[in-house]
């Protein structure tokens, strides 16, 4: 640790040449209390000071639990308001970047990315060496809990009783209070942790949004339909700049179609579209107008080989058994070739597809209560 510690020295001496004494102080000062309660900047040196706080900062960090209480202080002390403190954020990114990754690394495990958008607008003039290995710590984050919550394709129990809503959430941030945000969100984005984080950094960009769908999921619509609700998307409302922040590896993936008002997926990995959509924007605005007009331009005309795509998709994750996803795909391929049939006849083939599609649930849902009911009952015999 001395080591460490002598070479730390020699790279404080260097960042402090052009940084006088009052505004050295002024930002010390504006770390508090919280940050190093023993350590004050009244007459010690500018490196001497640095050097204990760092010192400090080891000590603390050799016990998790304090370490992580430590850094939820400084995230306190400098989001007072909820106004991010950017003279203290630049000096703790100067002095103590090793601090500064972990409140970042904090702030995205408990998806308070608000925040971090914060952090990031404060990085406009770090250098693009620095910039580059902060966007990778929250890319990184945000890819392993894309991998974290990817649906398993285990059958959950379906509540027949469940109409509280479609397959799709009308929203309007504008009419939510501040207080009501969390509750509201979560319940939008449907329990979807990685929908939940891009309309929050939407949100947070102020880029309107007026209805989502986190897709591969069921719903029991109003008019008393088994639905399987298959694309995952964000709807905008119109004339916001919202095609600004697609990055590179969206606009080239042919999962994705764009409206002029919405973003679609079609693809198998609904959670890590999510997930790099919100990495994306938290990063800020693209130039990246021609990549856009070049998307547009050779989406196909009609989607319904990708809606089919990703239908075949959701039965998986849903949790249907391989020979239910077979019959229920067979089903909608006869749907969607259906443009010969008369009305009538088409009525009764969406008929027969709804009656098989309840029927299915209705047995996966025997199974899960039956397989419940026998753990249990072993579980009491042990």
């Amino acid at each position: 640790m001395k080591e460490d510690l002598i070479l730390l020295l020699k790279s404080y001496r260097s960042k402090l040449k052009d940084i006088d004494d009052n505004s050295f102080r002024i930002w010390a000062e504006s770390l508090g209390s919280k940050f190093v309660p023993e350590i004050r900047y009244n007459g010690v040196s500018k490196s001497d000071w640095l050097r204990k706080v760092e010192k400090s900062i080891l000590l603390v960090k050799r016990d998790k639990y304090k370490y992580e209480k430590f850094v939820s202080e400084i995230i306190t002390d400098n989001f007072k308001d909820g106004e991010c403190n950017k003279n203290s954020i630049g000096f703790i990114n100067k002095f103590f970047p090793n601090l500064l990754d972990d409140i970042i690394l904090s702030l995205c495990n408990t998806n308070d990315l608000e925040k971090v958008i914060d952090i990031v607008d404060c990085m406009r003039l770090y250098p693009e060496e620095r910039k580059s290995e902060i966007f990778q710590i929250i890319k990184d984050s945000l890819s392993k809990r894309a991998l974290e919550t990817d649906s398993s394709g285990k059958w959950k129990y379906f509540d027949f009783s469940m109409r509280d809503r479609d397959n799709f959430s009308l929203l309007n941030p504008e009419d939510i209070s501040k207080d009501e945000l969390k509750s509201q969100l979560k319940d939008f984005s449907e329990g979807s942790v990685a929908l939940e984080m891009c309309l929050r950094v939407l949100w947070k960009r102020n880029v309107p949004t007026k209805a989502c769908c986190k897709g591969a999921h069921l719903s029991y619509t109003h008019d008393g339909y088994v639905s399987l609700a298959v694309d995952p998307y964000i709807a905008f409302m119109p004339g916001c700049e919202w095609q600004k922040y697609l990055p590179k590896e969206i606009l080239e993936d042919e999962d994705v179609f764009l409206d002029e008002d919405a973003i679609h997926y079609f693809g198998n990995n609904i959670d890590e579209f999510f997930y790099t959509l919100a990495f994306s924007v938290i990063v800020g605005e693209k130039d990246n107008s021609k990549e856009v007009s070049s998307k547009f331009a050779r989406q196909p005309e009609s989607i319904d080989l990708l809606l089919y795509q990703s239908y075949v998709y959701s039965l998986n994750k849903v949790g249907f058994d391989s020979k239910q996803c077979e019959i229920l795909a067979e089903e909608e391929l006869e749907l969607l070739n259906a443009i010969h049939l008369s009305r009538e006849e088409l009525r009764d083939v969406s008929l027969l597809h709804q009656d098989t599609l309840k029927r299915y649930v209705e047995e996966n849902n025997q199974k899960l209560i039956s397989s419940k009911a026998e753990n249990k009952e072993g579980n009491s015999k042990k």
